[in-house]
């Protein structure tokens, strides 16, 4: 009787409540209205329809009935306790006191109980908490599985739905209980904070790992990478933002007191989650966070504080630095001359120098002064303070920076060139470096790399003495020079090189001298087999070496023209139609300036030096010459009077078909000049067979070879028949009028020609008239 009434009116008498060491948790939770009174038959209409089915044992039945009525009374939401059906439900299972094994429990019955189990975890009242406890170790009985068991299942239940703030109450509770081992360890702490951290309850998690502190659960490297890999973590298919900046930061500062360690494999995942968002600036902000608040000079090192450093100087005002500067200093940081360097930043003042010389107690080198002076040469800032105050500090110049103080020297102008006082004063800065490193020309060169004057420093320096219009009083510097670079073992640039060699080569008064030149500049300063000069350049070397005034007749050497040419082979440069082009024009502008003298011995060596670069051509199986370049040598060949080499070469293209307009005005020239009018009209001839479409100026060149042979009747015929009325568009033009009138003037023919012309060309005769008058 005593059992029953405990019973009805809820009371926690011993044999219903909870065990003893199922404490209360949270005694700040609101205290439910009092229990209303059991109902007396809810099983029809609170009974869940797919767990109707009853079984043939009435205990079972009732089992069930007293399930649904508790699965009722937690899930309806109301403010009344379900204790007292509960503790019917007790009642129910004190029938099966050692007959649960025997007994088929359905597991709709199962489900429905742990449900209700798992509801009831989400209760905001501690006397449910209470009952909770009772209830798992009753259930795990009934089943028979194990307590520890049964409770992980309902934690994991409530994991599964997203309910974590149930969640960590009912671990809360179960680190309570003694025989409920699951709760106690830190896997289980770990899959509620990576369940909470991925849906990003920032104050549960840090509540979480609060309470694992205090439980001695103190965390590892693992458990930080595992709360910013759920928090940052992005499905590919819909992707979201990143999780707050605050919230991180927040998150990075309770870390310690809750003895999670530094890790670097946390902080990078943070960097990436931003980095991969387009949130640059919240990554480094964020790294520079979680290094001053976790880090220390034995997981973090020097360079990676300098890195720090560094892009803070670049995007923060000087206090921000200086604050981050001395976080680093507390936590280990031992500054450096690095160091130094990270925190000035891009400054390129001075003051900014100092001021960080004086905090970080290191005193600048040679290559912060550097960067100051490139950084202010860049934007077109004087670097002559800078030198000063390296001098004045006993700072050893480099050769960079003697190379920020020559380059404004040399192109303040742009593109005029520099004065002579800015190019002397250039070189006496070089002198003088030169003098600091190497006293001696016949002493070694330094091995240290940062004095040796740079290439860039060489570059600007002989493309203002090249540029000078005072060559005798450069070109022995510039030759000087050479020899430094070669001690010094510095090389030029391709267009540098070029410049250096026309203006030593210009300036040599021999062609030998000129070629020696060449030496000096192009053979001297290869290194593993890499080229000083391009095709340009060696065009450019070509050229002059071909109009060196001192050759004798202006007829150049051949042998060294094919020396230079097998540099270029052996360099892998091609040799194209322009290395040859330089040669052939040359002898071309020769022979026809030889034509009109008595100097035979130089009209045989013009002609003896283009039948070698036939012949260099011909053997030379890397090089197949254009139709461009044949007709530039069969114009030289009858320029010089070598008439039967020049029909050579247009026979050869006729019959390979290569010919073209420019082909077929160079052969009918040279017929004119050779006085071979059957070579002439064979060509004509020819041509119309092929049906080859002539130009005018081809027209022109046939009606003015004509003329050349005495044949002008029969170069009014084309003029006047042939080169009319054709199919092809191709009309006699003004130069065509003006070319028989010229011979027919000297031949005494003019009447009669101008008859003819006014009889047939009308419109165009009076347009040259016209244009005569």
């Amino acid at each position: 009787m005593l059992l029953r009434r405990a019973i009805v009116e809820g009371r926690r008498s011993a044999l219903i409540a909870a065990p003893a060491h199922a404490v209360r948790l949270f005694h700040a939770r609101p205290r439910r209205p009092p229990p209303a009174r059991p109902p007396r038959d809810r099983s029809s209409s609170s009974a869940d329809p797919a767990s109707q089915s009853k079984s043939d044992d009435p205990r079972l039945a009732r089992l069930q009935d007293a399930i649904n009525v508790f699965h009722g009374s937690v899930t309806s939401g109301s403010a009344h306790s379900p204790r007292a059906a509960y503790n019917t439900l007790v009642s129910c299972l004190t029938t099966f006191h050692g007959q649960c094994k025997v007994l088929r429990i359905p597991p709709s019955i199962r489900f429905q109980l742990q449900g209700a189990l798992v509801r009831l975890a989400g209760s905001r009242y501690d006397e449910d908490f209470d009952l909770l406890g009772d209830a798992v170790r009753r259930s795990a009985r009934l089943f028979g599985v194990q307590v520890d068991a049964y409770a992980k299942d309902i934690f994991s239940r409530l994991l599964v739905d997203h309910r974590t703030r149930s969640a960590f109450h009912w671990l809360e509770m179960s680190t309570k209980m003694p025989d409920l081992h699951y709760a106690l360890k830190v896997d289980t702490w770990r899959d509620l904070l990576e369940v909470v951290a991925e849906l990003r309850d920032e104050s549960l998690l840090e509540r979480i790992l609060r309470k694992m502190e205090k439980l001695h659960m103190y965390g590892r490297q693992e458990t930080s990478a595992l709360i910013f890999s759920a928090l940052f973590r992005s499905p590919p298919s819909s992707p979201r933002r990143p999780p707050p900046f605050e919230a991180v930061k927040h998150l990075i500062n309770i870390f310690p007191p809750c003895r999670i360690p530094y890790d670097e494999v946390s902080l990078q995942t943070i960097v990436d989650g931003y980095t991969r968002a387009g949130r640059e600036d919240l990554a480094k902000d964020a790294e520079y966070i979680y290094v001053s608040v976790q880090g220390g000079s034995g997981s973090v090192s020097h360079e990676q504080f300098n890195k720090i450093l560094a892009d803070l100087a670049r995007r923060k005002p000087r206090d921000a630095v200086v604050r981050a500067y001395n976080r680093f200093a507390q936590i280990g940081l031992q500054a450096s001359i690095t160091t130094l360097e990270a925190v000035l930043g891009e400054s390129t003042n001075l003051s900014d120098l100092k001021y960080w010389e004086q905090l970080t107690q290191q005193k600048p080198n040679s290559r912060i002064l550097s960067l100051i002076m490139d950084r202010r040469a860049t934007r077109n800032s004087s670097v002559l303070e800078v030198y000063e105050f390296a001098r004045t500090r006993g700072i050893t110049l480099t050769a960079t920076m003697l190379e920020h103080m020559v380059r404004p020297l040399l192109t303040s102008r742009g593109l005029e060139r520099p004065t002579e006082r800015a190019i002397d004063k250039a070189l006496g800065l070089y002198e003088e470096h030169i003098g600091r490193i190497s006293p001696s020309p016949t002493e070694p060169a330094t091995n240290d790399e940062d004095m040796r004057p740079t290439a860039a420093t060489y570059r600007l320096l002989l493309r203002a003495l090249t540029a000078s219009i005072n060559v005798p009083k450069y070109l022995p510097i510039a030759v000087a020079l050479v020899a430094d670079m070669q001690r010094f073992e510095r090389r030029l640039d391709s267009p540098t090189a070029a410049s250096v060699l026309v203006l030593l080569m210009t300036s040599s008064p021999t062609p030998q001298d000129a070629f020696r030149m060449y030496g000096l500049v192009a053979r001297s300063m290869e290194q593993s087999s890499n080229p000083v000069l391009d095709e340009g350049g060696y065009v450019a070397v070509l050229d002059v070496f071909c109009r060196h005034p001192g050759w004798p007749n202006g007829v150049p050497s051949t042998q060294l023209y094919f020396e230079i040419l097998a540099d270029m082979r052996k360099h892998g440069i091609p040799l194209g139609p322009k290395a040859y082009t330089v040669l052939i024009a040359q002898m071309a502008k020769l022979a026809t300036a030889a034509a009109t003298g008595d100097d035979m011995a130089t009209r045989e060596a013009i002609a003896k030096t283009i039948e070698r670069v036939h012949n260099h051509l011909t053997v030379n199986p890397s090089f197949t010459p254009d139709t461009a370049l044949w007709n530039q040598l069969m114009d030289a060949y009858q320029r010089a009077g070598c008439f039967a080499e020049a029909v050579r070469i247009w026979q050869s293209l006729f019959a390979s078909a290569t010919f073209n307009a420019a082909s077929v005005s160079i052969i009918l020239d040279a017929c004119a000049f050779a006085r071979a009018y059957d070579m002439a009209v064979r060509v004509y001839s020819l041509l119309n067979e092929v049906g080859f479409p002539m130009s005018t100026k081809n027209w022109n060149t046939y009606l003015e070879c004509l003329c050349r042979l005495g044949r002008l009747d029969e170069a009014m015929k084309v003029l006047c028949l042939e080169m009319t009325g054709r199919d092809d568009g191709i009309e006699p033009d003004k130069e065509s009028l003006r070319i028989v009138l010229k011979f027919a003037i000297k031949n005494n023919q003019e009447g009669e020609v101008r008859s003819r012309l006014k009889r047939f060309l009308p419109k165009l005769y009076h347009a040259v008239l016209s244009d005569l008058s």
